[in-house]
């Protein structure tokens, strides 16, 4: 039930309410681990793993058809019906029936070509060396390693040793 609510509306919050259950009730079952946090196992993991994939896929499912109605939009356009300013139908005089018009979205044509000509859909995964993951320092942590490397290449550039430093003169 929650998978077919999906499909309909990509929304997890209005798909769990549908289904019956709670929000956080899917996404432990989506999850990799269990309540205590240690990695699921065998069938335990299996079943999230394909439970994950067809998630992914009843959102897809959804967001083609979103994307089949923008289309829709852009191209043959939304039929309105008008109305003057006080709220009134204008009426054509010719059929004596409420006037209408096609409205076409410039917007929603500027953003599927975008997408679909332009690139914006493209994404990028970052590894390390050889597919690693890519090591996260602090900033900080950095800057001081980097300072105690180049701390005496500068003292000796400004003629200073590390003991001149420390020693205090008289006047």
């Amino acid at each position: 039930m929650f998978l077919s609510a999906l499909r309909v509306n990509p929304n997890i919050s209005a798909a769990a309410r549908s289904a019956g259950v709670t929000r956080q009730y899917v996404y432990d079952v989506r999850s990799y681990k269990n309540k205590d946090g240690a990695a699921k196992q065998g069938d335990e993991l299996k079943r999230a793993q394909e439970f994950a994939a067809a998630w992914d896929d009843a959102i897809q499912e959804s967001l083609d058809e979103l994307e089949a109605e923008a289309r829709r939009r852009a191209f043959n356009g939304l039929l309105r019906k008008k109305f003057t300013r006080g709220g009134e139908a204008i009426i054509d005089p010719e059929t004596g029936a409420q006037y209408a018009e096609y409205e076409y979205s410039d917007t929603l044509m500027q953003f599927l070509l975008k997408v679909h000509r332009y690139g914006d859909k493209h994404q990028h995964e970052l590894t390390g060396k050889d597919g690693a993951p890519i090591e996260v320092r602090d900033i900080e942590a950095v800057r001081a390693q980097r300072w105690i490397q180049v701390a005496p290449a500068l003292a000796a550039v400004l003629g200073q040793t590390t003991d001149d430093r420390t020693q205090t003169t008289d006047a």
